[in-house]
């Protein structure tokens, strides 16, 4: 993207800025100074003048301030922004008919209209990257969400499962349980009735546990009163075996149906009972031991649930801070880590990193707690107001680390202001966007077009159209305007002006002439302009100067040697001096007469021999 400002850092003496970027007015180049994360200080513009046209010098002030010394200059660690924020309310020049189209007028609303896009589409490219990271996370935490939930589902079936098989494996063992001290008392009663013996007519109390020796009983009548014992022929034949549940369940009573479904086919005793069923006291977790993966024991709902908030918990996500000055002392992540996310809703001042990328924010977890954010882009200033996300990593809980409580940076949220700004500006995008705008901006990016407008954008073509555009100039066009008709004749005879042209070389100055002026005769220049032909073939036959011609010279061609004052002639190859002429006929020794001598009544005297063989005399009449 291209270049709408640049970014320094105060020093306390430096009062000038150089900036790399153009403008189209001196007044859309401004400065603003922000402290820490503070709010941008914009200053006025009688605060700073331009020594030259790239370089922002700021002027002394009557006494320091938070942000600047009284020398102007910006105190130390103060952020400075030099940047360009071009006029857009109107445009930069106004075309009326009839009027002068200049090249500077058409590239000031060029320029315009392209710094006002630039500057929108700066704004809206960071806009659009931060929203589009913004689309991925929220993508990717629905899809983590999702699955947390289907687990948290899958987690609670299990658990209700779990606690009604519990409650069902609790009641029969609270009813195995009652049935065993039922035993043991009878038991107790009948040891205690009997005594060392045991009395053939019934009559002995058994007072303790009877060891049979592996022994059975036998001949054992059948049961008439609930607390009989039962032969196996007994049991076998009232109790519904797996087979014949459905046919026999109807007509056996209900303490028959549910023995042989937990018991089997044989008695037990308490120590295989307890290895093939269900003990609470020894193999039940509840809310109050850690929890252990198995398969021996049964958690209780309350267990369950406390198992559930920890590993939810565990799976971490968002931690909100207002500020970057509202860091936690300790470590956010659960387990004291890397991963966790941290959110900060909007810098409350501007957050500068130095060349390697990290920030340092004094007092981010408390007085005297020093926050590090590491992974930042290299001195880049993120301006107050805008929203940051971070990751903890294993040193964010310990200021004693180097650098101390350190976060990484993540991505950066999208600032509401800069949306805002991006959103007044639709009309202006809006009217980019048309079918008619698009059309000019195709026009004006053909190569044709950016070579000829590259052509009108040099220096000396700019300042052709700038003496064009000059008062004196314009007023001569406009008196120029009515004589056009003259012009367009002149036009027609340019070949033969120019051939005049050609030929005039002298000039003289005149001085001061105070009569009026008339026009005299032109059928002068009329002549010469009705034999032109004549006349640029005589300029290319005859030729003045002190050197011999060289090139465009052919058979026949006359110079005029000035040098040696001598006539010569070109012969096709060379130049070839002319003999001199006779000045007298007594000079030329073999004189010939072309036509007859007619001596004009005048005599020929001192006349030698007259020979020839057609000699005629004619003497006329002799008297």
């Amino acid at each position: 993207m291209a270049t709408t400002e640049n970014n320094f850092t105060g020093n306390g003496t430096r009062t000038e800025h150089p900036f790399s970027f153009p403008y189209l007015n001196i007044t859309d180049v401004k400065i603003g100074l922000t402290l820490g994360t503070g709010a941008e200080q914009v200053l006025a513009t009688t605060k700073y003048t331009f020594p030259n046209a790239t370089t922002l010098r700021l002027s002394p002030i009557d006494s320091a301030t938070t942000w600047q010394e009284d020398s102007g200059a910006p105190k130390t660690d103060i952020k400075v922004r030099v940047y360009r924020q071009t006029a857009d309310a109107v445009t930069a020049s106004t075309f009326y008919p009839g009027s002068a189209i200049r090249s500077s007028d058409l590239n000031d609303n060029f320029l315009q209209n392209l710094y006002v896009t630039q500057e929108a589409r700066n704004i809206t490219g960071d806009s659009t990257t931060v929203a589009n990271e913004a689309k991925t996370l929220a993508e990717t935490a629905d899809t983590n969400a999702t699955a947390a939930v289907a687990t948290a589902n899958t987690a609670s079936s299990t658990a209700t499962t779990a606690n009604n098989t519990a409650t069902t494996a609790n009641t029969t063992a609270n009813t195995a349980s009652t049935n065993a001290t039922n035993a043991v008392n009878t038991a107790n009663a009948a040891s205690a009735a009997v005594g060392d013996k045991i009395a053939k007519d019934g009559s002995t109390t058994i007072t303790a546990n009877i060891p049979f020796n592996s022994k059975k009983i036998t001949g054992l009548a059948d049961p008439t009163s609930a607390q009989d014992g039962a032969t196996k022929a007994y049991v076998d034949a009232h109790i519904i075996d797996d087979d014949n549940f459905s046919s026999d369940s109807a007509t056996k009573p209900p303490s028959q149906q549910s023995v042989k479904a937990y018991i089997g086919t044989t008695n037990y005793t308490k120590t295989e009972a307890d290895a093939r069923y269900f003990t609470q006291d020894t193999e039940t977790i509840d809310s109050t031991e850690t929890w252990s993966a198995g398969n021996t024991v049964i958690a209780t709902t309350q267990a369950i649930d406390n198992r559930i908030i920890a590993l939810t918990t565990e799976v971490g996500g968002f931690v909100p801070l207002a500020n970057e000055t509202s860091f936690p002392d300790s470590n956010p992540d659960i387990n004291d880590g890397t991963g966790t996310l941290i959110s900060i809703k909007a810098l409350a001042s501007d957050l500068t990193s130095n060349g390697s990328g990290v920030a340092t924010i004094t007092n981010g977890a408390g007085s005297g707690k020093d926050v590090t954010i590491t992974g930042l882009a290299n001195s880049t200033t993120y301006s107050a107001g805008v929203g940051l996300i971070l990751e903890t990593t294993d040193d964010s809980g310990d200021g004693s680390a180097s650098p101390p409580r350190k976060y990484t940076f993540h991505r950066q949220v999208p600032n509401a202001t800069d949306t805002a700004a991006v959103a007044a500006k639709a009309t202006e995008i809006g009217r980019l966007g048309t079918a008619a705008a698009v059309a000019d901006m195709a026009l004006l990016g053909t190569a044709d077009c950016v070579a000829d407008m590259a052509i009108l954008g040099t220096s000396d073509v700019v300042a052709d159209l700038n003496t064009l555009a000059t008062a004196d100039i314009v007023a001569d066009l406009d008196a120029l305007g009515p004589k056009a008709t003259d012009i367009g004749t002149c036009a027609t005879k340019i070949t033969d002006i120019s051939s005049c042209a050609g030929n005039l070389s002298y000039t003289e100055d005149l001085g001061s002439i105070a009569d009026a002026l008339t026009t005299g005769s032109t059928s002068a220049i009329s002549t010469v302009a009705a034999n032109i032909t004549e006349v640029q073939s005589f300029d290319d036959t005859y030729k003045v100067a002190s050197s011999a011609p060289s090139s465009g010279v052919t058979e026949g061609d006359l110079w005029y040697d000035s040098t040696n004052n001598v006539l010569k002639y070109y012969n096709g190859s060379s130049w070839a001096s002319i003999s001199a002429g006779i000045s007298n006929l007594i000079e030329d020794q073999t004189p010939e007469l072309y036509a007859a001598l007619d001596c004009n009544n005048k005599n020929l005297t001192e006349v030698a021999t007259v020979s020839g063989d057609n000699l005629q005399i004619d003497f006329g009449a002799i008297a």
